[in-house]
This record gives C-alpha cells, sequence and structure tokens, in this order.
C-alpha cells in the first residue's frame, strides 16, 4: 500500500501503536476481520495542520468499504 502511495504522489505513514480496542469498537468490522495494521495515506495540504478538518467516525463507516457493504472472500 505504501508503495501504490508513493508510486501515486501521495504520502503513507504506518502506525506502530494504536488504540486496537477503541479502533476496533468505533469501528466495528466484520467478525471475520481483524485490525492489525493502520497506515495514514495522503498529500500535504496547502495549509497549516491547525485549520484542516478531520473526517468523523460516522463518515469513515458509511465510506465504500464499510462493513455493512463487504462480503466475505
Amino acid at each position: 500500500m505504501t508503495v501504490q502511495a508513493r508510486a501515486m504522489g501521495l504520502a503513507a505513514h504506518q502506525f506502530r501503536a494504536f488504540g486496537l480496542e477503541r479502533l476496533t469498537e468505533e469501528l466495528d468490522p466484520n467478525p471475520d476481520w481483524a485490525v492489525i495494521s493502520m497506515i495514514a495515506v495522503g498529500a500535504a495540504a496547502d495549509r497549516p495542520a491547525g485549520d484542516r478538518g478531520r473526517r468523523s467516525v460516522a463518515q469513515l463507516c458509511s465510506a465504500p468499504w464499510a462493513a455493512s457493504e463487504q462480503t466475505p472472500p
């Protein structure tokens, strides 16, 4: 994923530590799925970080990859 992001001109940052229990609770993945890693992917902003907004958990959960829309392979 990191290599693909770089090929697309994006930056990627892999997280070594994150709140697994809280993240699992918030995202509520399918029972067959496990959260094992986090990677932030994006482009540099034209303004300072303090001026940027963050997506809400509700927005993330309604994304195309949301658990309710996926079927196990």
